[in-house]
């Protein structure tokens, strides 16, 4: 788990990078990483700018969105990148 690890930027860059090459992700899914942080979309998520902040600088200008708290957090981040279908 992220959270407990005493190297967070190397735990984030691990899963992400796996996620980024996991053809069964990219695929099926057209990812949109914003450019910009709409607040009428997202909202911040401060526990997790909490772990942000004591990570290395390359990571800090990172910004955190809250996602649904249900168990699921990895695949609703996911989620939340891909464009609306409406």
């Amino acid at each position: 788990m992220a959270s407990k690890a005493t190297d967070y930027e190397n735990q984030i860059s691990t899963v992400a990078s796996s996620i980024s090459t996991d053809e069964t992700f990219t695929t099926h899914l057209r990812l949109m990483f914003p450019k910009n942080f709409d607040e009428t979309k997202h909202i911040v998520d401060d526990i997790s700018l909490h772990y942000i902040k004591q990570a290395s600088k390359s990571v800090q200008h990172l910004i955190p969105v809250k996602s649904l708290p249900d168990g699921n957090c990895l695949f609703n981040s996911i989620v939340s990148l891909v464009p609306d279908s409406g």
